[in-house]
């Protein structure tokens, strides 16, 4: 089994300079599995040489979260200290970096303790996903091929050679593959952002998705802006907040989605698969939802609050973007939403609105949730029309911008 490690040293070498974009004197907070602690130093020691003044690392054990769940007498209480400091922190210009490893494999006989966590948990969290939404600081997210994560990727495969065909993948697709990956960054985001202008200029009014299953009109928010590649924190620093990235997106309005829609790719939620996704969507809610698998899992999510049932974000991603192109189902979020269209069930970013206070914001379309989850809609058979005063303008056809 080739352990990577000269590529993990380049992996964790992007992550600060490009992820983060790491600043000399900045603090860096790491929350990240027991696993990836190989990882983790490689990150570490990245991030002195940049100049951070400290790196602190908070170690997530699946085992013990499964204990809490089994023998704790109260499985909703949930440290709130940690969250809250870790809160704090980010508000004052610490950056985060959340490595992303296997999450709990929770027995369905712990379903009842496990929502009672989860929404004890969201709760918790909402100070800080909101300065996550509003960019406070810079924060990014990688992923690390564990056993359970390569095996459920690659099932055929012996597990040592599932592991490497991972990191393979996992390094192509933040462009390791190529000499200079940070220059590459470079050129990438450049493409993304006139992507994103593009569609700031014409200001379209909706985007209709048509293809087999879908037939959805999204409504965009008053004010909304697209948004793509590294963005600009509120302290002036430039980060790609997800390694990888192929998106553009912006804010739809909540209250002006019509149609239905069939998802072209899993959902993995709370650890768990949701295939085969329907929705009927009528001025902005979800009133039909359907599910092949875990179908009570996603109505569950979308019952988290009275905004979960709405959409979030929506993203134009081609459809021969290179995680794409791969052919693989990652079943992984951060991964399967770069190779499609995607849509978000719950809140909205604020840095996707043209300057506003909260309630106006929320006038003009965003929407606000605890939650913020994304599902997958496009495919080489999907077009994507822009429309503005009623009139249809063809800006993406069998998936690819025209």
């Amino acid at each position: 089994m080739n352990t990577f490690s000269s590529e993990k040293q380049r992996y964790a070498e992007l992550a600060v300079k490009v992820g983060l974009n790491l600043q000399e004197g900045q603090q860096l907070i790491i929350q990240a599995p027991l696993e990836t602690v190989d990882l983790v130093r490689f990150v570490t020691d990245e991030a002195y040489k940049a100049g951070a003044s400290d790196v602190t690392v908070f170690y997530q054990d699946n085992e013990s979260v499964l204990s809490r769940l089994r023998y704790a007498k109260d499985a909703s209480l949930v440290n709130q200290w940690l969250p809250a400091g870790i809160a704090q922190a980010f508000s004052e210009g610490a950056a985060r970096l959340v490595i992303l490893g296997d999450s709990p494999n929770i027995p369905d006989a712990l379903s009842s303790a496990r929502q009672a966590y989860s929404a004890a948990n969201m709760a918790v969290l909402t100070e800080l996903g909101t300065l996550l939404k509003k960019t406070a600081s810079n924060w990014s997210l990688l992923a690390y091929a564990t056993p359970q994560w390569a095996s459920s990727v690659f099932p055929d495969l012996e597990i040592d050679v599932a592991v490497d065909r991972l990191w393979r993948e996992i390094f192509a697709s933040v462009r390791l593959d190529k000499r200079d990956a940070v220059a590459e960054w470079d050129s990438h985001n450049q493409e993304l952002f006139a992507r994103a202008s593009f569609m700031n200029e014409r200001n379209f009014d909706a985007l209709i998705f048509s293809g087999p299953g879908t037939e959805l009109s999204v409504g965009l928010a008053e004010g909304h802006i697209w948004k793509g590649g590294a963005k600009q924190t509120l302290t002036g620093i430039r980060c790609n907040s997800n390694l990888p990235t192929e998106e553009i997106f912006t804010t739809p309005h909540s209250h002006k989605v019509n149609g239905f829609v069939r998802a072209t790719k899993p959902m993995v939620y709370q650890g768990k698969i949701i295939s085969g996704i329907q929705v009927r969507f009528e001025d902005g809610v979800a009133v039909d939802v359907s599910a092949d698998e875990n179908q009570s899992l996603l109505e569950e999510l979308l019952t988290a609050d009275a905004s979960a049932c709405r959409l979030g974000e929506v993203a134009l991603v081609p459809h021969s973007s290179p995680i794409s192109k791969s052919g693989i189902l990652f079943k992984n979020t951060l991964f399967d939403e770069n190779a499609s269209c995607h849509l978000a069930f719950g809140g909205s970013y604020n840095h996707c609105m043209k300057p506003g206070t909260e309630s106006d914001h929320l006038q003009r379309g965003a929407n606000r949730s605890i939650i913020h989850q994304d599902w997958m809609i496009g495919s080489g058979a999907m077009d994507v029309y822009g429309v503005k005063d009623d009139v249809k303008y063809l800006i993406m056809k069998n998936g690819e911008w025209v």
